[in-house]
């Protein structure tokens, strides 16, 4: 999960309170839901997932892209599914609040009485605690038991779980501050450990603020084997499923849409569906990210986020607009085209993409849950809080992947895309 994440779920939060959407998903008073998008073919096999965005329950956000998972205990069919999953291209693992879970999980043990524990943790000081858990995770049909009989780690999210210092001063409480049931992580890499380092598994080898071993009563950081590390479920699904994924969603117009329906769809190269032709493949880094260069500077922490949910650029020389007593939010006085080139080795490829009002977008009626249009300011985000720093980042967050198939190629893997065969890590579109 991308460091800037929370603060984007947090300003999508106040997107719907501007539009004051009902206990419903549908009215307040004189308010009424713009109709739903959804992607023009309907697709249907185990390895496709049913997807929406903007209608993830009552305590969804804006451009929140969910679907539902099922848990099972490992090696039975006691099972439970639960819905409104945040799907995250910019995370590994699969994160699910505890107190919705009712199958028995087992924590792994790290021996003399301690149990393993996971910390993600934000720059504006909330995070995800909990105890690490083995599980089997379905997808669709399909289920990480299939190769791994003892089953995966994730994380059963509980705020009072560890009272560990050095990584999040307020996690996350329960769904409702957070705006979904669970979070799964489905990025380029098998475990959250193996992004940043070259070859090796950094958690492996030094103990990091990402995990602890805990007794009731104190926690300090471990190192962790790798089987033992919250994994990517897609990278564990059945031998032919675990290349990747496709992500597949319609356009949304300027004035946004209700709700919009897709699909997530397993292994790249299996069926029809998820075969790419004619697209751009560009590998990325160990740390998962590539080069965009905007306004004739080069930004090298860009990244495809769909657990972000708006683009995400630094704002230079004045322009867009910044929305009236905001220094977050655009809000040019028409819609404004913007124009970044997406660089990863040799190759390169220029996408644009539309900055509307926020504040008129918001406040429209009727109302909308999905905008293609609507970003965010980064350039007070790098090391020294200037928009010319390096390491601004720049967020191709979900309304990129509005009206296209974007696909997710994992790290030791390979793929057949444009007729030759790909290795992960990569993204095609």
């Amino acid at each position: 999960m991308n460091s800037i994440k929370s603060i984007l779920i947090l300003l999508g939060i106040l997107i719907v309170g501007v539009n004051q959407v009902g206990c419903n998903g549908s009215t307040v008073g004189s308010k009424t839901l713009a109709a739903s998008v959804y992607y023009p073919t309907a697709l249907s096999g185990d390895n496709v997932i049913p997807m929406s965005v903007g209608a993830c329950g009552v305590d969804g956000y804006a451009n929140e892209p969910c679907i539902s998972v099922t848990i099972c205990t490992p090696g039975t069919s006691n099972c439970q599914t639960i819905d409104n999953i945040l799907v995250d291209t910019g995370s590994y693992g699969l994160k699910i609040f505890k107190s919705l879970i009712s199958v028995p999980l087992t924590q792994v043990d790290m021996g003399n009485g301690y149990g393993l524990a996971s910390c993600t943790g934000y720059l504006d000081g909330s995070g995800h605690w909990g105890q690490v858990v083995k599980a089997d995770v379905k997808l669709g049909n399909l289920s990480t038991a299939t190769n791994n009989p003892s089953g995966i780690s994730i994380v059963t999210l509980d705020s009072k779980y560890s009272n560990a210092s050095g990584c999040s001063s307020s996690p996350d409480k329960d769904p409702s501050e957070a705006g979904f049931n669970g979070i799964i992580g489905v990025g380029s890499f098998v475990e959250d450990c193996s992004v940043g380092y070259a070859g090796a598994n950094g958690c492996t080898l030094t103990a990091t603020r990402k995990y602890w071993k805990c007794t009731a009563v104190s926690c300090s950081m471990t190192t962790v084997a790798a089987a033992d590390q919250i994994a990517n479920p897609v990278a564990k699904m059945p031998t032919g499923y675990d290349n990747g994924l496709v992500l597949k969603l319609p356009s949304v117009s300027s004035t946004g849409a209700g709700a919009a329906y897709g699909y997530m769809i397993l292994g790249i190269g299996t069926d029809a569906y998820n075969s790419p032709t004619g697209v751009t493949v560009f590998p990325v880094e160990n740390d998962a990210t590539f080069v965009t260069r905007f306004n004739n500077r080069d930004y090298e922490y860009a990244f495809i986020d769909s657990g972000t949910n708006f683009n995400g650029f630094p704002r230079v020389g004045g322009n867009p607009a910044l929305c009236s007593g905001s220094t977050d939010f655009f809000c040019p006085a028409t819609e404004t085209t913007i124009t970044a080139t997406m660089k990863s080795g040799s190759v390169t490829q220029a996408v644009s993409f539309k900055v509307g009002n926020m504040i008129t977008l918001a406040s429209a009626t009727p109302y909308s849950m999905v905008y293609s249009n609507i970003a965010f300011n980064t350039a007070d985000m790098g090391e020294t809080g200037s928009p010319s720093d390096a390491d601004v980042p720049f967020d191709w967050g979900l309304p990129f992947f509005l009206g296209r198939s974007v696909y997710v190629g994992i790290k030791g893997t390979s793929a057949t895309i444009n007729g030759q065969t790909v290795s992960g890590p990569h993204w095609a579109f």
